[in-house]
């Protein structure tokens, strides 16, 4: 029977949440990343282990700590024809991340009957990022929830237990129209048992670039929304990370929609007109253009059609992105009317 337990002065204090990435990758948590087929997924998890192992900034900023350890289980991709060559683009640090489980290697684990195993590969190599990718590669046998949320279970015990952060990847489901919580693969309950989660997909609002999303987070609110691309590195695609997006997971999940051109026109002129005498705090160019009536997904495709450059600045112990109109070659450039546009070059 059930005794009473009350919280009282002899219980400890409530633990403090610990962050890898913080408000995005909680330490001693499951995390869920979810989203379709050439979105970028498998890139990404190589770029956090990359910079987690060289003690990199995060892509919003966030100071990194010192240099940690990363485990990859990739399913879909070679060990040496692609996973390698991809963590080394990202400047991965070789001797801190351990590569298993890929289509070309006999290590592949399978769930729950590795369980045991997984567990002693991470005391031995106690790494702070463990990433499952896709998740549906790792469970085997009569794959039903209950298996599915009992190899769950497992993991969230090892992960708090080892005080590491473990990413499971998956694919969304084509159910359109649903909120983005809904759509990857398998039932709720998986994300459910995920303390956070997030989502990659195309921005709505430029088709060209990608979006980090927080599909949800228990720890803390939903973290801002980050853009990326995918540009050549050396010797193999990396990540190029953009700064914050103005979009949510829902409305990154609907994907793109066609935008009024002519309201986008005028964001164009009017952002020019900002930005013509130099750098301005992303948020103060924001506050200006919610005064101005201009929608913020119209900012940021104006923003994106004339190249606008966001980086980081200080200002006292205080990091803001800023905004700066550049040149074709990516030059800032104190422009003081729209750039001139060939017959076939389109906004």
């Amino acid at each position: 029977m059930w005794q009473p337990d009350p919280i009282g002065a002899d219980v400890a204090a409530p633990e403090t949440v610990q962050w890898l990435w913080p408000n995005y990758l909680p330490r001693g948590m499951l995390v869920s990343l979810d989203g379709d087929p050439e979105c970028g997924k498998s890139m990404l998890t190589v770029d956090l282990a990359a910079r987690l192992t060289r003690g990199g900034d995060w892509p919003d900023g966030a100071p990194g700590g010192p240099p940690g350890t990363a485990i990859l289980f990739p399913a879909e991709d070679p060990r040496t024809r692609v996973v390698h060559p991809r963590l080394l683009a990202a400047g991965a640090d070789p001797n801190r991340v351990f590569v298993y489980g890929t289509p070309d290697s006999t290590d592949r684990p399978t769930f729950p009957r590795d369980l045991g195993e997984l567990a002693a590969l991470i005391e031995l190599l106690k790494p702070d990022l463990l990433v499952l990718d896709p998740l549906p590669y790792f469970v085997g046998g009569n794959v039903t929830m209950s298996v599915v949320g009992s190899v769950l279970a497992e993991l969230a015990g090892l992960a708090a237990r080892h005080d590491v952060t473990v990413l499971f990847v998956r694919h969304l489901a084509k159910k359109r129209g649903v909120k983005a919580l809904y759509r990857g693969l398998g039932a709720i309950g998986i994300v459910g048992a995920a303390r956070a989660g997030l989502l990659v997909a195309r921005d709505p609002a430029d088709a060209g670039r990608l979006v980090l999303t927080g599909l949800k987070s228990n720890p803390c609110p939903t973290p801002r929304a980050m853009a990326f691309r995918v540009v050549s590195g050396a010797g193999a695609a990396a990540l190029e990370w953009l700064g914050p997006a103005e979009v949510t997971a829902d409305e990154a999940a609907r994907g793109t929609r066609k935008m009024d051109e002519a309201g986008v026109l005028v964001a164009s002129e009017w952002l020019v007109r900002v930005l013509a005498h130099g750098e301005v705090p992303a948020a103060e160019v924001l506050r200006q253009a919610k005064a101005a009536g201009i929608a913020e997904r119209t900012l940021e495709r104006a923003k994106a059609n004339l190249h606008v450059m966001s980086r980081q600045i200080r200002n006292g112990n205080e990091r803001l992105w800023a905004w700066s109109l550049t040149d074709r070659r990516g030059n800032i450039s104190q422009l003081t009317g729209l750039p001139k546009l060939n017959e076939d070059e389109e906004w």
